[in-house]
């Protein structure tokens, strides 16, 4: 059984959530977030860094539609 967040996180990657999380199918949950969740400093270059939280990261990614974190 799925949680609200992980069906939230494969909804936002364009996949179905009546598939269960596998090891097979992780291949393509890292190619659509690779397609569909861009790396992003904006909060960090604006003076705002997050601290790296599930909370902060469900709204980062899911609610506020911003990309994920860049560790370059």
């Amino acid at each position: 059984m799925l949680t609200e967040l992980q069906k939230n996180f494969l909804s936002k990657l364009k996949i179905s959530s009546k598939e269960s999380i596998q090891f097979d199918t992780l291949h393509q949950i890292l190619l659509q977030m690779a397609h569909l969740i861009p790396c992003e400093n904006i909060d960090i270059m604006e003076g705002h860094p997050q601290k790296i939280s599930r909370v902060n990261l469900e709204e980062k990614l899911l609610l506020n539609n911003h990309g994920g974190l860049c560790m370059l």
